[in-house]
């Protein structure tokens, strides 16, 4: 595959636990609001609204692009600036049940763990193979 390869990507990392915190905040407390209110309220449907832009962000804010001309992989988000790391850079790339594992070799503390469907990431992977990045495939969903 030549040129670039976009997915969209759900990060598995644990600053996602918290980001879902907030939109559920917001999705109860909009609730809760209506609840106590005889009439139509409107801070209710602000609530309901700021959730429900948190979760389109939350499924469609992050993409990633493999670049095999610039021979670079690249997380674009869509509030935040986009992340370049060089194809040479990936250490290795660990499959599991439900994630796909990208590990970097420098700095080595660095990893990036996403969602993927099944199909798009035998697409992912085939096209991290052609540019001979390492790939190990788990048997389980513990690691």
């Amino acid at each position: 595959m030549t040129g670039q390869f976009k997915i969209h990507i759900y990060l598995a990392q644990q600053n996602q636990i918290i980001y879902w915190c907030f939109t559920l905040i917001a999705l109860f407390v909009g609730f809760i609001l209506q609840l106590e209110a005889l009439t139509f309220n409107i801070f209710a449907i602000l609530c309901w609204l700021i959730a429900a832009l948190l979760c389109l962000y939350a499924f469609f804010g992050q993409t990633l692009v493999v670049d095999t001309e610039k021979n670079e992989l690249i997380f674009k988000r869509l509030l935040l600036k986009s992340k370049h790391i060089a194809l040479d850079n990936i250490k290795e790339i660990r499959t599991y049940k439900y994630n796909v594992r990208i590990m970097i070799a420098n700095p080595k503390y660095i990893r990036y763990d996403f969602l993927v469907f099944k199909k798009r990431r035998s697409i992912l992977i085939d096209t991290f193979k052609k540019n001979h990045v390492k790939i190990l495939t788990m048997e389980n969903n513990f690691h």
